[in-house]
């Protein structure tokens, strides 16, 4: 490329001078951005394990979204915890409705138990005790169990209203500790809510503002780690090497050849130009001839080496020492290659593929259907006709004497006209 291109600019120049200035300038282009590649490859620090933009931006929405579920869930917390309180309190409440409802029973009972003299039930037992047969002592039992039921009724609603109230402090305990979990999930649900806050600023700050690589330093992604994307890692252990030796040798091989062709067509004398009179024969002597004197062709090579090294020089000043603005020259259109990949994926994805897919299916449908269709006419009228070739010499004889009718009827039919 080096060494054709000022004969390409030369003869440029000498045609046209509109195409010799875009030549100029494609050449300075050229310059800077194999400059750039070279340095952005082979010069400054290890960038190959950085995170890209688009990763750290990955990084932020992973996290974000992280945040944003714990809070959804602490939040969901809190309204589960708060249907148990209520529960718990609705529990409560009937518990002391059924403590309230227990003390006046064993009030009621206690009254009833008081009422009956303790004489009577003395008399009572000791008629149990004295009875002079069997009947007699049955009936003064029934006496006495019918006097002390009120007594018994008693002793059953104290403990009812022991049970209700030992069921009442576990309810209030119950209570207690489902408030003081509401009140500890709240909190949580605050800090979770206004931690989700705090990184929804700190990633509107720390969000990348360029997709461009970092030439000083690492991007700042230690609030990030756990949330990129495992392809970072991966490039993090993975170091790029050398080509093995059947790729490299080739390599060195094409370059050495290159710097030869160009060797063999030095602008500097006629007989330096080895290849352009080698293959001088077959133009059949419709070679240009270059209207540029020799002095004209150094000045077109020194403006053409002089456009290089500024593209040089400026490369050098954006990608090793940083100066300039890289966002004014790396545009996102020029990274997308001018869309044209995406153009094209668009069309061969889209209305490409479903053009391809009726052209395959007119094919297979209409092409392949008429041949196909053909094809199995004739084989069906085959088959009709094989079904006369039977091998018989009786059936080949009857044909032969049915033609034979059919010639003579023919025959006599002319005759009688």
């Amino acid at each position: 490329g080096f060494w054709s291109k000022d004969e390409i600019l030369a003869y440029a120049w000498d045609q046209n001078k509109a195409l010799w200035v875009i030549g100029l300038v494609t050449a300075l282009l050229t310059a800077f951005y194999m400059s750039r590649q070279v340095f952005m490859t082979f010069f400054g620090r290890y960038r190959f394990g950085d995170p890209s933009s688009e990763e750290l931006n990955a990084g932020w929405d992973a996290r974000l979204a992280a945040a944003q579920a714990d809070a959804a869930s602490a939040t969901a917390a809190v309204g589960t915890a708060s249907a148990e309180l209520i529960n718990a309190q609705q529990k409560l409440s009937e518990g002391h409705e059924a403590f309230a409802k227990a003390n006046t029973d064993a009030s009621v009972s206690a009254a009833t138990a008081a009422a009956i003299p303790a004489s009577l039930l003395t008399d009572a037992r000791l008629a149990v005790e004295s009875a002079p047969d069997k009947d007699a002592k049955k009936a003064a039992d029934k006496a006495l169990k019918e006097l002390e039921k009120p007594i018994k009724a008693s002793e059953k609603s104290a403990a009812v209203v022991s049970k209700a109230e030992t069921a009442l402090v576990a309810l209030t305990d119950a209570v207690s500790v489902a408030n003081a979990k509401v009140g500890a999930l709240q909190l949580h649900a605050r800090e979770s809510r206004g931690d989700l806050e705090k990184l929804r600023d700190e990633a509107a700050r720390s969000r990348p503002t360029s997709t461009l690589a970092h030439l000083d330093g690492p991007p700042d992604s230690a609030a990030l780690e756990d949330f990129l994307p495992e392809e970072v890692g991966h490039r993090r252990h993975y170091h790029p090497h050398e080509s093995p030796w059947t790729m490299l040798l080739p390599l060195v091989l094409l370059s050495g050849g290159a710097l030869a062709a160009g060797v063999l067509n030095l602008p500097f004398t006629h007989q330096t130009k080895v290849l352009e009179r080698w293959l001088e024969p077959s133009l059949f002597g419709h070679e240009h001839p270059l209207g540029v004197t020799g002095g004209g062709k150094f000045v077109l090579a020194l403006v053409a080496v002089a456009c290089a090294v500024v593209g040089i020089g400026a490369a050098v000043a954006v990608y090793l020492r940083g100066q300039g603005n890289r966002d004014a020259i790396e545009r996102p259109i020029l990274a997308r290659a001018w869309g044209v990949d995406e153009a094209y994926a668009a069309v061969a994805g889209g209305p490409g593929r479903k053009l391809f897919a009726a052209a395959a299916t007119f094919d297979r449908v209409v092409v392949d259907g008429a041949v196909n269709g053909v094809g199995q006419l004739f084989r069906g009228f085959s088959g009709r006709l094989r079904a006369l070739q039977t091998g018989y010499v009786r059936t080949y004889a009857l044909g032969v004497a049915f033609g034979a009718v059919v010639l003579l009827a023919l025959f006599l039919s002319k005759a009688t006209f």
